[in-house]
């Protein structure tokens, strides 16, 4: 293979760029602009003449081997520079979608174009190769050794071509000809056009008969070697690789790739002069953050003219933006062509930030405008040149240390909000000192002292601080001595002088040597009343650094505060009515022989409440109240108001009563008034009692007959659809009525019973309440919660029922407490009870015989005679057989069980289907026995078709169990013929 080497030696054609108009090119068939944009989403898309072509050409991005710096374009990743052919998936960087070539072949005409802006780090690169792009084919599978397969440079490396940067700065190229025979594989060394540190233009053009490589415009001698325009000669499943090639090794290039264009016509010098003159559209500008350092103590003559500094504070600083346009602006101006339109649009310049200390003026020309706020919206300048004033004799608290900043924006168009800022950079200044003064320094909390004989927890701390280099502060001098007392040394260690604790400040001259002094203050005036912190005093001090300069004079402010402890504020109780004791404390810890009172700033109002003193006399406002000696503080009596408790809505009232301590001297002069202090009386007023009422009627009702009369039974009892005027056995009572003066926020505990009997309250109504003690209908007593508002319907509609005649009670208990909690009652005046009694008159049943049901007196005992004879004529085998068979029943051949109700002692049934419930026994229905009654639970129905039950003694068991011979019995009409009655 031969290979032609260039050296400066060679002609160098300098293409003539005549004229003012931007030159005309043919468009592209592929371009790709590798904007910020595209490289964060990992796709370059094809924006040529053949965007659209199918299926999608673009260029995939390695996201782990290469990285998007700011601004414009793609590189590769350090971490991934040096990776070699290892893993052809780690080394490809970038790669097009679908083969190149085969593209380029469909569209081939006259000539190969190429077009590419590249960018070269300013760090010294001069010793580093590596392939710029290339267009190949990496095979699976190496041919190392087998000269068939490596005759040429392009077989081993396998690239149709190859653009290179050898040595940092030399443009190599490595195409494949349609010379099989003489030179099949060509190389092209440009080494008399050295690339640029910075943005480069590089152009190629490969026809027949001619190629040649253009650097930033200038054109480097050609070859003309035979070549085939339409690529036959080429893999026609080349893919475009860029930064490295995946078939042999190389380390990555380092720099940047902008812009590539590739098109099927012949471009001359014109044409990539056009190509050039188009700039890179899609790249933003980088605002820098720089540190600039200047000298303090620049002066200002007025507001918006700056004068001549002193020292060394520079005029002016600027802001570092980096704008690829801006280096393609220069290189135009550099080969005399007329600057692009798109360069034509000038950057913004934005102040997001200002500086918080200093002042930023911006320049034009001769003159200086100071940048004003505008309340957060960018602050728009003239350019990138600004200068900076620090305040006079300002300068960073530590030396290198950040004195002001602020952030600055730059953009392509117009913004008006800080977040449409394209880039944003920050500029820091340091402010070096220059020879100043020391300043003084004092604890940064104020200085309170008290009065009297009082030590102090901590002293009053002054110095001072000196920025300058190697100094610092060397005496405290005080300059100007407090008027209203003295000051003395605190020494809470030894001194090196040996001054002792309590030396007075004006037996040293008011003169300390040393970087700091604890003081203390000592209170003497006499003609001031003390009260918080009204009383003032001061005294000026000053600090000399080690070098003899004084700085400024400061004011060390004092305030004295009053001995007298007060407590804190409490809350005292009342009853509504009753008198109220308070005793009230205050303490002088001054140490200063003085006596104490109390004045009274604030008293309850007429409608709360009285206040007396120790005499019982009643306490006026704005007037000082003498305690006795005999004990300490001062007794004081609350009378609450007759009316304090008038108003039905209000359960407690608040009374309030402010008073200060104040210290008498001799002559009884008030010298000393401490903080005010407040208490509260809080007047409980008494329970709002419940008005329980229940009428004037009188019921009378019929004692029920048994579990069987089970119509007017409290268990179906339903105010609502419930008819009961035909129910003589039980009674509805409706006339309770529950009144109250005011909303009651707390539930009542209600509890009802009965002498005798059943209660049951309406079911409509039992949402309303919240039973204490299981259910709420059919039981003697009945407990339960519910808001006084709903005691009227509540109650309402309650049942009564009874088996036994005679004169009844039914007792109401209702305990209403202000605390809600009517279970524990810790005042009696915190709850209030209201009863009343119901008188209710049960007579005997009367005899009744209807259609469906016969009341009579039933014949106990024949009936148990006649069964037990019946149970003698049945088979003993039969009855042992049926026990013996006996398993536990299936409850799907039942229609009823019974229950037990413990409370009244009766038996009652629940239907399995429905799940109605009735005090009467059915017939003629399969019945699941109550536990209770101690049956076997295979006990049926006792009713069979021949009249007797498999197990007739233990019916007649169940029977004398459940009814006297007192008792009534309730049949139907069917099963009256199914019984033998003996008498």
């Amino acid at each position: 293979m031969r290979t032609l080497f260039l050296n400066h030696t060679i002609f160098i054609v300098l293409i003539q760029l005549i004229g003012t108009s931007k030159a005309e090119k043919p468009p592209a068939l592929i371009q790709f602009s590798f904007s910020s944009e595209q490289c964060r989403n990992g796709t370059f898309q094809n924006v040529g003449a053949e965007f659209e072509s199918s299926p999608p050409f673009f260029i995939q991005r390695n996201e782990r081997t290469t990285g998007c710096p700011p601004g414009m374009g793609v590189e590769a990743s350090d971490m991934f520079a040096t990776t070699t052919t290892a893993n052809a998936t780690d080394v490809a960087y970038l790669q097009t979608s679908q083969p190149l070539v085969a593209l380029l072949q469909q569209n081939s005409t006259s000539a190969v174009s190429l077009s590419l802006w590249i960018q070269i780090p300013q760090t010294d690169v001069d010793t580093q190769t590596g392939p710029l792009l290339a267009i190949g084919q990496a095979e699976t599978e190496q041919h190392d050794g087998d000269e068939d397969f490596q005759t040429t440079e392009c077989d081993v490396k396998q690239v149709d071509f190859e653009l290179s940067i050898r040595n940092g700065n030399v443009v190599e190229l490595l195409y494949r000809t349609n010379d099989p025979y003489f030179e099949p594989c060509a190389r092209m060394r440009v080494t008399e056009l050295p690339l640029l540190r910075g943005l480069n233009h590089i152009a190629v053009v490969l026809e027949d008969g001619h190629q040649q490589v253009f650097v930033n415009g200038m054109s480097s001698i050609s070859r003309n070697d035979p070549f085939d325009t339409r690529l036959r000669h080429w893999n026609e499943e080349s893919l475009l690789y860029m930064f490295s090639f995946p078939g042999y090794n190389y380390p990555a290039w380092p720099g940047r790739l902008l812009h590539l264009s590739i098109n099927t016509e012949e471009w001359n010098g014109n044409d990539f002069l056009a190509d050039m003159a188009e700039g890179l559209p899609d790249a933003e500008p980088i605002a820098n953050s720089i540190m600039y350092r200047m000298d303090e103590d620049a002066n200002v003559i007025s507001e918006d003219v700056l004068s001549p500094v002193e020292h060394n504070t520079p005029a002016s600083l600027q802001l570092q933006v980096e704008y690829l346009n801006h280096d393609v602006s220069a290189l135009l101006k550099a080969l005399n062509a007329t600057q692009p339109a798109v360069l034509l649009q000038e950057l913004k310049y934005y102040i997001i930030q200002p500086p918080s200390r200093g002042a930023l003026y911006q320049v034009d020309g001769p003159k200086q405008t100071k940048v004003s706020s505008t309340e957060g919206a960018p602050i728009s300048i003239l350019g990138p040149n600004l200068f900076y004033l620090p305040p006079h004799n300002e300068h960073s608290e530590m030396p290198g240390s950040i004195y002001d900043s602020f952030q600055y924006c730059v953009s392509k168009e117009a913004i008006f909000a800080s977040s449409q800022c394209q880039s944003m950079g920050t500029i820091d200044i340091v402010v070096d000192s220059v020879n100043d003064p020391p300043t003084t320094s004092i604890s940064d909390v104020p200085y309170l002292v008290h009065e009297g004989i009082h030590e102090e927890i901590k002293g009053l701390w002054l110095g001072g601080h000196d920025v300058d280099r190697n100094d610092g502060i060397a005496a405290i001098q005080v300059t100007e001595p407090p008027k209203h007392g003295f000051l003395f040394l605190s020494v809470p260690t030894a001194r090196k002088d040996g001054l002792v604790h309590g030396t007075l400040l004006a037996d040293l001259n008011h003169t300390i040597l040393g970087q700091e002094v604890f003081l203390e203050y000592r209170y003497t005036g006499a003609n001031q009343v003390v009260q918080s912190t009204m009383v003032h005093d001061s005294f000026r001090f000053r600090v000399q650094d080690r070098n003899g300069a004084w700085s400024d004079e400061a004011e060390a402010a004092i305030w004295t505060m009053p001995s007298l402890s007060i407590g804190e504020p409490m809350e005292f109780h009342a009853n509504e009515m009753e008198p109220l004791i308070i005793r009230i404390e205050g303490q002088d810890e001054s140490g200063l022989d003085r006596s104490i009172g109390y004045f009274f700033e604030a008293l309850p109002s007429e409608s709360h409440g009285t206040l007396f003193d120790e005499q019982s006399k009643r306490l006026t406002a704005n007037k000082v109240v003498l305690p006795s000696l005999a004990e300490p503080g001062l007794k004081l009596k609350f009378r609450p108001s007759h009316d304090a408790c008038s108003d039905p809505m209000v359960s407690t009232v608040n009374a309030t009563f402010a008073y200060r301590v104040v210290a008498l001297s001799s002559s009884k002069t008030v010298t000393s008034v401490s903080s005010i202090m407040a208490h509260h009386i809080l007047v409980k007023c008494a329970v709002d009692p419940l008005r329980l009422s229940i009428g004037d009627d009188r019921y009378r009702i019929e004692a029920f007959s048994g579990p069987a009369d089970d119509i007017c039974s409290g268990y179906a009892y339903n105010a609502s659809v419930s008819n009961f005027s035909n129910c003589t056995s039980a009674a509805v009572i409706t006339t309770i009525k529950v009144k109250a003066s005011k909303r009651h926020t707390y539930r009542a505990l209600i509890s009802i019973e009965a002498s005798e009997g059943f209660l049951t309250l309406d079911r409509n109504q039992r949402s309303r309440i919240g039973a204490i003690r299981g259910p709420v209908e059919m039981r003697r007593t009945v407990d339960f919660l519910a808001f006084p508002s709903d005691l009227e319907e509540v109650l309402g509609n309650l049942h009564y029922q009874t088996a036994i005649p005679g004169n009844h009670k039914i007792k109401i208990n209702i305990k209403s407490c202000e605390d809600g909690n009517p279970f524990e009652t810790l005042n009696s005046r915190d709850c209030h009870v209201s009863t009343a009694s119901i008188s209710i008159e049960a007579v005997e049943p009367e005899m009744n015989l209807s259609e469906d049901k016969l009341y009579t007196k039933f014949p106990w005992f024949s009936l148990s005679f006649t069964l037990t004879m019946l149970f003698l004529f049945k088979s003993k085998g039969k009855m042992r057989e049926a026990l013996e068979e006996w398993k536990d029943p299936d409850d799907g051949v039942y229609q009823w069980r019974e229950h037990y109700d413990a409370s009244t002692g009766y038996y009652y049934y629940e239907n399995l289907e429905d799940g109605r419930v009735t005090w009467r026994a059915p017939l003629n229905e399969g019945i699941l026995p109550s536990p209770e009654r101690g049956l076997p639970a295979a006990y049926t129905d006792p009713w069979g078709d021949d009249g007797l039950s498999e197990t007739g003694s233990l019916i007649s068991v169940s029977l004398t169990e459940a009814c006297d011979s007192d008792d009534e019995f309730t049949l139907d009409d069917a099963s009256v013929n199914s019984l033998t009655f003996i008498t």
